[in-house]
C-alpha cells in the first residue's frame, strides 16, 4: 500500500561501524578526564587546547555545571565528512555525580509501537 499508518524503521543492527572513528572517540572519552573540575573560562581554553589534540578537532566548547561535562568539538575534514562529537564524562567520584546519577529516569526510545531495547 502507499500509505503505511507506521513509519518504517531502518534496521542498523547488521551495518558495519567505522571501527577508526570509534576509536577516536573512545581517545577523546578518555581525555576528557584529565580537564580539571571547575577550571575558570578564562583558563579553559588553553587547558583544553594542551589536552586534546587540535590538529585532529576544532574545540568548540566545555560544558561544566558541577553535575554534568560535556566536551564539544568537530572533526577538521571537509564541510562534507565533518563531524560534529559531543564527549559526556561519567561519574569521576564526586559525589554531585551520583546524585545526578541516582535521579535519572528511564524512558522507551523508538517509534510508537514498536520500542527499540
Amino acid at each position: 500500500s502507499c500509505c503505511s499508518a507506521t513509519p518504517s524503521v531502518k534496521d542498523i543492527r547488521n551495518e558495519m561501524i567505522d571501527a577508526e572513528f570509534t576509536l577516536e572517540v573512545a581517545k577523546l572519552n578518555q581525555l576528557v578526564y584529565q580537564i580539571p573540575n571547575n577550571e575558570s573560562n578564562e583558563t579553559i581554553s588553553d587547558t583544553l587546547e594542551q589536552i586534546i589534540p587540535t590538529e585532529k578537532y576544532d574545540i568548540i566548547g566545555w560544558i561544566d555545571d558541577d553535575s554534568t561535562e560535556v566536551l564539544v568539538v568537530t572533526t577538521k575534514t571537509t564541510a562534507e565528512k565533518k563531524k560534529i562529537i559531543l564527549v559526556f564524562r561519567g561519574t569521576d567520584g564526586e559525589a554531585i555525580d551520583w546524585t545526578t546519577n541516582l535521579d535519572f529516569g528511564f524512558g522507551h526510545f523508538g517509534p510508537p509501537n514498536q520500542t527499540l531495547d
